[in-house]
């Protein structure tokens, strides 16, 4: 039915070049595999990637680089989903995978093969090409949470070819080693690049958030990771919740939701996970609900960790989000309506995972009034929890992406002896 469809999407004469095309890709994929081992690194080659593209760890760290290895004369590549016309200086944005066959792009195999660094977010760029002795390939990934493996996929590690990855801190070495299917030893709990942009000012972040809050006292963010996607895939489509959001139980909560952030002077913004599919909700023209995503975030110049700090409080469930906002150490209320059925079929990487949630037990709406309510007050219970759960999950610095940087050049030298 699958391919029926496939064929039905992209028409008979597209279906039949694209079979062509894939198959001809591999055959000469192979070859110049065989050619690319056999060129030299380039010392001063940098690679990163990301999705979305050009964000997150990979962008953190960029950053760090350009503004403090000047001296290094770094030449760095990012691999990019899309043309989107970014242009930085001393940086080449490459199309990381062809529209047709889906294929790694020709260039994007060779720059891969001739950099000293590789630095991704999701899915190794390394793929099947054979790693030199002085390369390094980092997976700075994008978040450690509650979630457990995606129960009856394959070790991850066949899609992930790295030599180390990067965790908040040593409570997440055990279940990631798993999940990579890798040595515990490639673990590095030393934090991610992202987090220096949470911990420090930003003008143009703050900026962008007093805009939201439109004259209100309070702005709370509400980050619910993806309930439905546009794949089947995922073990979170089974579970039918009777609203896009969690909690609420259709649009008249919404409504009412506002009205409670309206007298309490809080705006509460509801940020959409990359992967869940389009609210309809956001339609609504509502005063203090609003909607954003990463297009918006994109179209402003902000990122999204720069702007957490500079939110009132976070609304989250099993993301990721919700470990690293405790660095803030600020309030977080926990949606919890669909735990049960979330530990059925996703799963959760803690054993008491609600003993890891140091906040407000949301499980239907009086308790979200409530949160909002205390939130618009300032008023914080949590506190000592926090505190708790901080040093469980983090191992804190001053600067991450220096702490990162510095690791990764030990670790080159170490392996050229």
């Amino acid at each position: 039915m699958n391919i029926i469809n496939k064929i039905k999407k992209k028409g008979v004469i597209n279906s039949i070049l694209y079979i062509i095309d894939s198959v001809v890709y591999k055959i000469f994929k192979s070859i110049y595999i065989l050619i690319l081992n056999r060129l030299n690194i380039k010392d001063n080659y940098v690679i990163f990637s990301s999705l979305p593209d050009f964000s997150d760890n990979s962008k953190a760290l960029y950053e760090y680089m350009v503004n403090n290895c000047k001296n290094k004369n770094y030449k760095y590549i990012w691999l990019i989903s899309e043309n989107n016309n970014i242009k930085m200086d001393n940086t080449k944005f490459i199309k990381a995978q062809s529209k047709f066959h889906k294929g790694q792009t020709l260039k994007a195999l060779y720059y891969t093969s001739i950099s000293k660094m590789i630095f991704f977010t999701h899915g190794s760029p390394v793929d099947s090409l054979k790693l030199k002795n002085n390369q390094i390939v980092i997976n700075l990934w994008h978040g450690c949470g509650y979630k457990a493996v995606e129960k009856g996929k394959e070790s991850y590690l066949e899609k992930n070819y790295f030599d180390y990855a990067l965790v908040p801190g040593n409570i997440f070495i055990n279940n990631k080693s798993e999940f990579w299917g890798c040595k515990k030893e490639q673990i590095l709990p030393i934090g991610y690049p992202r987090y220096d942009k949470l911990l420090n000012e930003d003008k143009k972040s703050k900026d962008y958030i007093d805009k939201l809050k439109n004259s209100n006292n309070k702005i709370v963010i509400w980050m619910p990771t993806f309930r439905k996607t546009e794949s089947a895939d995922f073990p979170e489509e089974k579970i039918n919740n009777s609203y896009e959001l969690p909690i609420l139980n259709s649009e008249k909560d919404l409504l009412k939701l506002n009205e409670i952030c309206k007298i309490n002077s809080t705006v509460l913004c509801i940020k959409k996970h990359p992967y869940q599919v389009e609210y309809k909700s956001s339609k609504l023209n509502l005063s203090n609900v609003i909607f954003i995503d990463n297009k918006d975030l994109a179209k402003d110049g902000v990122d999204l960790y720069s702007i957490l700090r500079y939110t009132d409080g976070l609304i989250t469930d099993y993301s990721s989000i919700a470990i690293d906002y405790i660095l803030l150490d600020k309030p977080i209320g926990f949606t919890l309506d669909d735990f049960e059925n979330y530990s059925k079929t996703r799963g959760f990487s803690f054993k008491e995972p609600k003993k890891y949630m140091p906040g407000y037990h949301i499980y239907n709406f009086d308790d979200f009034s409530l949160c909002l309510e205390n939130m618009a007050k300032s008023y914080d219970v949590y506190i000592e929890e926090r505190n708790y759960v901080m040093a469980e999950v983090h191992n804190k610095c001053d600067n991450y992406c220096e702490r990162i940087y510095r690791e990764v050049l030990k670790i080159l030298e170490d392996k050229n002896g």
